[in-house]
Order: C-alpha cells, then structure tokens, then sequence
C-alpha cells in the first residue's frame, strides 16, 4: 500500500510538472524510495512522542517529493543551475532577515499569533521588502558587476521573482509553523543546538523554491542553454 503511495506520488509529479518531451532521471528507483520510507516509518514507531512522529512523517515526505521534482532531466542539464539555487537561497534567507530586523525593531502588531507567537505585521512587511529590494539588487551585480553568481535576466522577472518569493517565504515559514503546532513541538529537533532542526532552517525556501524553478523553467527557457556540467 506504501509503495503504490509513493508510486502514485511521483507519477502525478512528472505528469503536472514535466513537460511530456522530457524524461524523469531515475536515479533511485521507486522501489527503492518505498524500502526507504517503510524503515523510517519502523525507526518513527519507536519514537514516544506522537507529535514528533506526525512531524517527522511529514517532513520525509516533503523531502521524497522534492527529490523527484530536483531530478528533472529538465533541470538537471541545464548550465546555470547553480545559479538558479543561490538566487532561491539568497532571497529566501533574506526573508528571513527582513523578517526578523523589522520584527524586532519596529513590530507590536501581532500576526498569525496561533502559529507563530513571534510574528508580527512588520515582520511580514519587511520580509517582503527586503526580498524585494534584494531581487533588483541581483539584476544589479549580474548585469553590471559579474554573473559568476547570478543570472542575466531581465528587470522585471526579478521583480516578479523577488515579489513572489517573499511572500511564499513567509507563507512556507508559516506552514512549517503549522505542522510544527498540529504535532504539538517547537522544533522540528535539536540539529542545530539554539535553532531547532534541519528543516527549521530551510522552512522559507520550500515554496519558493517550487516557485522559482517553475517561473524559470516556464518564462525563462531561452536563458538557459543545456549542456553538460
């Protein structure tokens, strides 16, 4: 029943997010996902704590996902696909930032306080501010100082991306925040003694990740040239 679960997961991403001329790269068979998935569901069973099983449940399966959406032979070859990760981590972490110098600096206004007590509506503001201002910043030094790190787009589709992106940064930080109160935990471990888990530290950049990949790999084609790397 697991394995025809997962099975059925990754069929309905390469159908939705794959275009029907591009093969998906089979690097660990199905088979092989659904072994894996199984142990972790006997390793989750010893744990005492029911909340952390729901979380852990939950997160290995948001990694399976994006595993199979990573591995797109689509993506996979093309050359600046380094660079398409940093633009994605770089805006989602300045979220992050934004977030937290107007949070504590200018917030008293209380946001979404049943998911995440901390939050406030100047936080969410300048999170999105300074992704924003972030995104032009990278048009900036790709266009006028070097490439090495960023992408030769044009103007408007960072604004778009940098737009977009700082909202699903917040709205990413907040799901993750949702799981972690329906499991009743405040972190999703102790990886990183002071910060929580390992997803703790990537909770911003999950939906924006999607999201930057599918704007880049629908409206910006001819930016990138495949090639071997």
């Amino acid at each position: 029943m697991m394995q025809k679960t997962l099975n059925y997961v990754g069929e309905t991403c390469d159908q939705t997010f794959v275009p029907h001329n591009h093969q998906l790269i089979n690097v660990i068979n199905d088979k092989y996902w659904s072994i894996a998935y199984l142990f972790l569901i006997h390793l989750f069973a010893q744990l005492q704590d029911s909340g952390k099983i729901l979380l852990l449940h939950s997160m290995v399966m948001i990694v399976i996902i994006f595993v199979k959406f990573y591995h797109y032979n689509h993506f996979m070859h093309r050359k600046d696909k380094p660079k398409f990760i940093a633009i994605t981590f770089c805006l989602a972490w300045q979220a992050d930032n934004g977030g937290l110098f107007f949070g504590s600096a200018f917030g008293s206004r209380p946001f979404a306080q049943s998911l995440s007590p901390k939050k406030t509506r100047e936080g969410i503001i300048g999170a999105f501010f300074l992704c924003f201002v972030s995104s032009l910043l990278m048009w900036v030094i790709a266009h006028y100082i070097s490439d090495f790190l960023y992408v030769k787009i044009g103007l408007l589709d960072y604004a778009i991306i940098g737009a977009v992106s700082g909202v699903l940064a917040v709205l990413s930080d907040l799901t993750e925040s949702f799981m972690k109160r329906c499991a009743n935990v405040k972190d999703s471990s102790s990886f990183f003694p002071g910060h929580g888990g390992f997803f703790d530290r990537l909770d911003s950049i999950l939906l924006p990740l999607v999201f930057v990949y599918w704007y880049m790999n629908t409206y910006l084609k001819y930016t990138f040239i495949t090639s071997d790397l």
